[in-house]
């Protein structure tokens, strides 16, 4: 029921021609300009495979499908972290026979929260960190906690991770729901990874893998209140291991392309062909045998993954995938019995108003507005601060 509320909340907050709202640029196009027109957003949490997709798949799949010319690649087709809409749209004297906008953010956003804030939203105090830490702040930074399972903002990592969702939820982040709605155009593919090899994806983030676990987890969850809110028909969700063998990459590109609704100027299996020999880059096996090696650290990142995997299993369900996955997970068993079933379980009296607020920097509590682009000023953010703001609130 409370992540309903949020999710209202969050909506309602959004619908503000205030707030961070987007218009569509496609809104006047022509239905001939819309058809050789493809805009697709693709959003995961951090470690779930946007380079690999975006680079490896989505674009030159466009590339070819549309049998865009390489000396015209750049100009027509256009892939960068969003806000990707409102990029120049092909360049002056470009003679595109098709063009096409891939848009991405790996969640948490960069673009909206910072590595002191990420720590802020974890743990009580910078002592907590080892490390040459600046007195009294979180740093700016990636340091390890001195104690891997000590220091959590709200005593226990569970209540945190609560804690963490909802404020995080009720922050001016990107809601691809929203963002989706604005730009009604636009295809939404979402992607999902392995919980547990996201998380090892970037050792050692967030203070440990515990609190990358976390952040991430809150993050997914986010997401997942997001395409609950959104029609079937407008994303889909791809899962990143799907595109590791030839067969289900080419499904994948025949899924994306029905998917996209555009009519493909070259077969699509041999525009895949052409894209994964060209394109496809394989993930970091090191990695991956970390994720599956048993340590304590994968069991950290497994309780995680146990605690809050029901909140993201819209990402799971058959009828989204663009290509039919059934994961395979082992069975989690906690060591040592009553202790971690007890930390793991929701808190039973938890509220927000028993956690310590999080020390973060004066600025965050300036009033957001709408900047989108790095023309206005933005550096690519969705939604910042205007430097009159910053110059009143922080100096």
């Amino acid at each position: 029921m409370m992540r309903w509320l949020i999710a209202a909340i969050v909506l309602a907050r959004f619908a503000d021609s205030s707030s961070c709202s987007v218009r569509d640029p496609r809104k006047n196009d022509s239905p001939a300009k819309r058809s050789k027109q493809v805009d697709i957003f693709v959003a995961g949490v951090e470690g779930s495979g946007h380079h690999g997709v975006v680079l490896g798949l989505l674009q030159p799949l466009i590339k070819h499908t549309m049998q865009i010319e390489s000396a015209e690649e750049k100009a027509c087709i256009k892939t960068g972290e969003m806000p990707f809409y409102e990029m120049d749209r092909g360049g002056k004297g470009a003679r595109c026979v098709a063009r096409g906008n891939v848009g991405w953010e790996s969640f948490p956003s960069k673009r909206r929260v910072f590595e002191n804030e990420r720590y802020a939203m974890l743990y009580e105090s910078p002592d907590c960190l080892a490390g040459n830490v600046p007195a009294g702040r979180f740093p700016g930074r990636w340091n390890k906690l001195k104690e891997p399972d000590s220091c959590y903002r709200c005593g226990g990592w569970r209540a945190t991770l609560e804690d963490l969702y909802v404020r995080h939820a009720r922050s001016d982040r990107l809601s691809v729901a929203a963002f989706q709605r604005g730009f009604p155009s636009l295809k939404v593919i979402f992607l999902w990874r392995n919980f547990i090899h996201s998380v090892f994806s970037h050792p050692p983030w967030d203070g440990g893998i515990r609190g990358h676990a976390m952040m991430l987890a809150a993050h997914a969850a986010a997401l997942a209140d997001d395409a609950r809110n959104m029609t079937n028909g407008s994303f889909r969700v791809l899962r990143y291991e799907a595109l590791q063998n030839p067969r289900s990459y080419s499904e994948a590109a025949e899924a994306i392309v029905d998917f996209l609704g555009y009519a493909p100027s070259m077969p699509v299996r041999e525009a895949a062909a052409l894209a994964r020999s060209r394109a496809w880059r394989q993930p970091s096996s090191e990695h991956a045998a970390s994720a599956e090696k048993a340590s304590k650290d994968h069991e950290r990142a497994a309780e995680v993954d146990e605690a809050f995997r029901d909140r993201w299993a819209i990402f799971l369900r058959p009828e989204h995938q663009l290509v039919p996955f059934v994961e395979r997970r082992r069975l989690i068993r906690l060591k040592s019995k009553k202790k971690k079933r007890d930390e793991a379980a929701a808190p039973a009296n938890w509220t927000t108003a028993t956690c310590l607020a999080p020390k973060l920097e004066p600025c965050r509590r300036c009033t957001p507005v709408p900047v989108t682009t790095t023309a206005k000023g933005g550096e690519g953010r969705w939604c910042v601060h205007t430097q009159e703001q910053l110059t009143r609130c922080c100096n």
